[in-house]
């Protein structure tokens, strides 16, 4: 009797255990789903729950949450048909702490079972970033350059940011205000434009970006403007050097110019006369030929051609800059004869007289007023002679007559 009481005991408890198992597994929680990956204080979020119904008849159920130390027990109990599966929508408002635990628990009168997990709230702040494409550029005058930016908003909050440039007057931008949600970014452009008059050198633009509080960050920019090495000189004459004249030998001519360096560093000057016919014995005289000029350094140059010979020379005026040739110009020496230093003086047609013409005109008054004075000449003293002598030949001739006067001289 003890050993079959002992059996009968032994198999009500592997019944009991049996049923018990079965039964724990008539619920299953198989999804959990929040509709965000990160959360803020004060914001309310919304989650989903899936139950599953593993027993093969319907069966009632109520779902509870708990988190932050509060209880939220759904109203109505709902149902679950059998071997099937129901979401269950919740919503849940985040404390201002570092994490929570959010237990949720399916229950009915005859078992429950539940799920756990912990979520981690993320405080409120504002943080940025951006990337230029380039940060150092080649320009030349003239130009215009696209600088591409991207945005990063890197705080918990959408965030709106201001776009400034700094330093330089030429440019534009896409937008001057931009908006990007936290954990987002986004993109803009901008151009900047090189005017035709700016000077070589190096310059520093800013980029200045500032979020909705005031918090700025800045990238340098560095342009670097270039020319060819002739437009980095400013080259003045004080008068028209290109063609001079010169009546006699050994004459000095004495020319006048001055050089500015516009460049971005020191260059070297080297000035010289070409000469286009080697034969032609011209002395050329330079104060200073090779000299170097800081940067907006100017200097005056002297220098003086004495020809030789009394002949037209064409010589060239010949500037290089470090090495590279930046100027050259042909420079005329017009030997001037004497009638023509003459007649230049009163009829060039520079001096705003007839030039040519005037010397025609010139000559035939000359021709003129001669003759005007030669045919008075003839008439006094010639003429007179003859009348005299022809008076004292045939003297009956001039009886009748009683005086007779020629230039006032009287024959009776």
């Amino acid at each position: 009797m003890q050993l079959n009481s002992s059996k009968i005991i032994l198999g009500l408890l592997i019944i009991l255990i049996s049923f018990s198992v079965s039964y724990a597994q008539n619920f299953r929680i198989t999804n959990f789903e929040l509709d965000r990956a990160v959360f803020f204080p004060g914001e309310v979020v919304e989650g989903t729950i899936s139950i599953e119904n593993r027993r093969s008849e319907t069966q009632q159920y109520q779902l509870e949450l708990i988190y932050n130390n509060r209880v939220f027990v759904q109203g109505t109990p709902r149902f679950i048909y059998s071997r099937q599966t129901a979401e269950q929508n919740f919503f849940l408002e985040v404390p201002d702490k570092e994490s929570i635990w959010v237990t949720f628990r399916v229950y009915n009168e005859d078992y429950s079972t539940s799920i756990r997990r912990n979520i981690l709230i993320s405080s409120r702040k504002r943080n940025f970033s951006f990337n230029l494409d380039k940060t150092i550029e080649v320009l030349k005058p003239g130009e215009v350059e696209t600088f591409n930016v991207e945005l990063f908003n890197r705080g918990t909050l959408d965030d709106t940011y201001s776009i400034k440039i700094e330093n330089w007057e030429h440019f534009e931008i896409d937008e001057e205000f931009i908006k990007v949600d936290y954990y987002s970014s986004d993109r803009f452009s901008f151009d900047i434009f090189v005017p035709e008059d700016i000077r070589v050198g190096k310059y520093e633009i800013d980029l200045i970006i500032c979020n909705i509080e005031d918090n700025c960050k800045t990238e340098t920019i560095e342009i670097r403007i270039t020319r060819p090495e002739k437009e980095q000189s400013i080259i003045e004459f004080d008068e028209n050097i290109f063609e001079r004249k010169f009546s006699k030998i050994d004459e000095k001519i004495e020319f006048n110019m001055s050089i500015q360096n516009i460049g971005d560093a020191e260059k070297r000057y080297t000035i010289f006369i070409e000469k286009e016919e080697i034969e032609s014995d011209l002395i050329i005289r330079f104060e200073e030929s090779d000299f170097i000029l800081d940067v907006d350094e100017s200097k005056e140059i002297f220098f003086e051609l004495i020809p030789k010979e009394p002949t037209d020379y064409n010589v060239y005026l010949v500037i290089n800059s470090e090495g590279s040739r930046i100027y050259r110009e042909k420079i005329e020496l017009k030997h001037e004869t004497r009638l023509g230093s003459i007649s230049g003086m009163f009829f060039s047609e520079d001096a705003g007289g007839l030039g040519g013409t005037g010397l025609i005109i010139s000559f035939v008054l000359i021709l003129g007023i001669g003759g005007y004075f030669l045919f008075r000449y003839m008439q006094t003293n010639i003429w007179k002679e003859k009348a005299v002598d022809y008076t004292e030949k045939h003297p009956r001739k001039l009886t009748n007559h009683k005086n007779v006067h020629d230039n006032n001289y009287m024959v009776k």
